[in-house]
């Protein structure tokens, strides 16, 4: 009987195994290992550029929040600029431009005084003077983002003007033309007026219905009403109320010496402060004045200025020289006239409340374009790596077990 064990070893004796099946075996397994090392490194920047995207998404968030206005039509290249007109129309001027007086744009070529932007920028209040007489270019008016106009008065003395945080309405005030002299609002879409506030007897005792009230402007939260109260050239003195007109009360001593004429008032973005430009005025000292919100730390700020307007963080005003001055242009300072930047041209107006954009490269337009340049360049980046490893890999020698 034949034993199986001698059968096994004679045929073991017989195989040959074939010439370089060991290498090949041990070539196919570095070649499964190198290609696993390079699938796992184009992974890697893929999860890397995808990061980087989803990053840049970010910070063009950070940079405008979803819920924060984009500037559309006329007003899309001049968030944080600053609005003036002229007899040649309405102007924005570049804030941190370099002098140039072909640094500005114009959004409209109908003049006029601009007095307030609504909180989303979208909107410029417009004032045209004249008298009452129901003329088409007096009044005041809405300069809208498409660059047509809402006439929301005809009445080219009233005075002030500002929108209500929530852009529904204007405030603003008819002088000489009523009696008594009144505070009013009007919708933002035009409509009949509502008044707020007249002047009578228990209200201002020392000129009952002859008071006359002016420049009324919303705080920025929307639940007051700053204005002056007086006799417009003379003997006038800031008052605050309610947004609904109750509660007037004077925020500065009557018995301080009277202001003169005042044209602009206007409260600071957080709320804390109002800036108001007095001329000619007797026992006074021309220009912008400054008082915080309760009445208290009344300074000259910038001797000399008219026009004032708050930068939208709160820390510097634009103003310009009064008028006849032989330097009438826009000119813009720290809140104790400090480091005082003069332009040369344009003028002083109300200050776009977005940020601060520069004519012909905005975001909004890199975000309708596609991935920014930077993006791009870490795509390339990451093929370039694909590549190495690639490379790097079929170099490597094969290490065996």
């Amino acid at each position: 009987m034949i034993d199986e064990r001698d059968l096994l070893e004679r045929a073991l004796h017989r195989f040959e195994p074939q010439p370089g099946l060991t290498d090949r075996v041990y070539r196919r397994r570095d070649r499964k290992r190198r290609n696993q090392r390079i699938g796992a490194g184009a992974l890697a920047i893929i999860l890397a550029v995808v990061s980087f995207v989803a990053l840049a998404r970010a910070f063009r968030t950070a940079q405008r929040p979803a819920d924060e206005p984009t500037p559309q039509g006329i007003f899309y290249e001049v968030g944080g600029w600053i609005a003036y007109g002229n007899a040649a129309g309405i102007w924005d001027v570049n804030p941190t431009g370099s002098g140039d007086p072909e640094d500005q744009i114009q959004l409209s070529d109908r003049g006029g005084e601009p007095l307030a932007w609504s909180s989303d920028g979208s909107r410029l209040l417009i004032r045209r003077v004249g008298g009452k007489d129901g003329r088409p270019g007096v009044g005041l008016f809405i300069l809208n983002a498409d660059g047509t106009e809402t006439r929301l008065t005809s009445d080219g003395f009233d005075t002030g003007g500002s929108f209500a945080p929530d852009g529904t309405h204007v405030v603003y005030a008819p002088l000489w033309s009523e009696f008594p002299s009144r505070i009013s609002v009007v919708g933002a879409e035009g409509g009949t007026p509502h008044t707020l506030l007249a002047a009578n007897r228990s209200w201002f005792p020392a000129f009952g219905r002859g008071a006359t009230l002016f420049v009324p402007t919303f705080s920025p939260d929307g639940t007051q009403v700053a204005f002056f109260a007086g006799r417009y050239d003379n003997s006038n003195t800031l008052w605050v109320m309610n947004a609904d007109g109750s509660d007037p009360h004077a925020l500065l001593d009557d018995a301080m010496p009277g202001f003169g004429f005042i044209f602009h008032l206007v409260w600071s973005p957080d709320g804390t402060r109002l800036a108001f430009d007095v001329k000619h005025g007797s026992g006074t000292t021309d220009g912008i004045y400054v008082v915080d919100a309760d009445g208290s730390d009344l300074r000259l700020a910038i001797p000399g200025g008219s026009t004032p307007s708050w930068s939208p963080d709160g820390s510097r005003i634009a103003y310009q020289p009064i008028a006849g001055s032989a330097t009438s242009t826009l000119e813009i300072a720290n809140l104790d006239g400090t480091h005082v930047e003069q332009f040369g041209y344009g003028g002083s107006g109300p200050w776009n409340p977005l940020p601060l954009s520069k004519s012909g490269d905005r975001g909004p337009t890199a975000a309708a374009g596609g991935p920014a340049s930077f993006v791009y360049t870490v795509v390339a980046l990451g093929v370039v790596g694909v590549v190495v490893l690639a490379w790097r890999a079929r170099r490597k020698p094969p290490q065996h077990d």
